[in-house]
């Protein structure tokens, strides 16, 4: 998906990569798509359980529950990590771009 038609104006400059650096970053893509997958796999596993040790429910929308990870579950990460759990109506790109 490059920057095509969906927005008018584009704000950023084109990223201009080496290939040593394309090549990493789709690495980094790739280990990141597959850890998430494993984690949904394993919740999957787990009957859609959410442990709440680790994760505080942060909101609710119709089916759709949202939950922030808990500071004592992963005190070294500097970034908050939020879990979705539910069925989100619409299609991908509407939900990924606002449509």
């Amino acid at each position: 998906m490059g920057g095509g038609s969906r927005f008018t104006v584009n704000l950023f400059p084109g990223l201009v990569l080496t290939s040593a650096d394309h090549t990493q970053l789709v690495e980094i893509a790739d280990s990141l798509v597959k850890a998430k997958f494993q984690e949904y796999q394993e919740f999957l596993n787990t009957q859609k359980y959410v442990d709440p040790e680790r994760w505080k429910k942060y909101s609710r929308d119709g089916n759709t529950a949202q939950y922030l990870e808990r500071t004592k579950s992963n005190p070294e990460s500097k970034l908050p990590a939020l879990l979705m759990v539910g069925p989100l109506p619409g299609s991908l790109n509407e939900n990924m771009f606002g449509c």
